[in-house]
């Protein structure tokens, strides 16, 4: 970023590949963490789309999933936390968090309490 905050052409460039890698990234690490705890995972073959993988557990129940990667606010260093789209409710779809960097992974859950808003925290 330029002085007076403004975006330069080849930066905002490099920021939306890298936006991109790490999007992928964390739907890989997301299929690796379904795939070593026995589901059968289905991703989405299409880049765009409000569903990044269906999975089934060993008794058959389906989970719909988006992958959100963890982004961290610059100007207060917390989580952005996104809420779901009225398609992705519509649908029951569940997101489910990835942190890159930590390499760390949780469900979103819809709560009053923005302190009960993630399950269990687990290693990827």
């Amino acid at each position: 970023m330029s002085k007076g905050g403004t975006y330069k052409h080849r930066d905002l460039k490099e920021f939306i590949i890298d936006k991109q890698v790490k999007g992928a990234i964390a739907e890989n690490l997301a299929k690796n963490y379904f795939l070593n705890k026995g589901y059968l995972v289905f991703p989405n073959l299409t880049a765009q789309g409000c569903i990044d993988m269906v999975i089934i557990n060993q008794n058959n129940k389906i989970m719909k999933i988006d992958v959100k990667s963890v982004s961290i606010r610059e100007r207060d260093g917390y989580p952005v936390m996104r809420s779901r789209t009225l398609l992705q409710k519509k649908l029951d779809v569940k997101l489910f968090y990835v942190d890159v960097n930590k390499r760390e992974c949780w469900f979103y859950q819809e709560n009053e309490n923005h302190l009960k808003r993630r399950t269990k925290v687990e290693k990827l």
